[in-house]
């Protein structure tokens, strides 16, 4: 009986190391492929993030833009807006050192 399961483990271990070294090939060829798609994936990937980060890139830009010349336009007004206050300012001085202005400006004081 020994002799039998002797014969039978001899026959059945060059099937046994055959089929480990096909599944080894199996195994390989699949490692290869899920290797190969993930560098296909990393790459769209970082094709896709250089493609973000330029378009990013040209609305920071855009909104730079806009910013700068909203900026100058407020400044502008400002500008203005010192300026109409002082004219309005000197206006006001002249108005009240005028004679008829004086007894205008007394009532307007006794009255608030």
């Amino acid at each position: 009986m020994l002799a039998e399961v002797a014969q039978t483990v001899d026959a059945v271990g060059p099937i046994a190391q055959y089929g480990a070294l096909g599944l080894c090939g199996v195994m390989m060829a699949g490692f290869f492929a899920l290797g190969k798609s993930g560098l296909r994936v990393w790459a769209q990937s970082s094709k896709g993030q250089r493609e973000a980060a330029e378009a990013m890139r040209v609305q920071l830009e855009t909104t730079t833009n806009v910013i700068t010349r909203n900026t100058a336009v407020i400044d502008a007004l400002s500008a203005s807006i010192r300026g109409q206050e002082r004219e309005s300012r000197r206006l006001s001085e002249e108005l009240v050192r005028r004679p008829c202005m004086r007894g205008v400006s007394s009532v307007q004081a006794d009255e608030g």
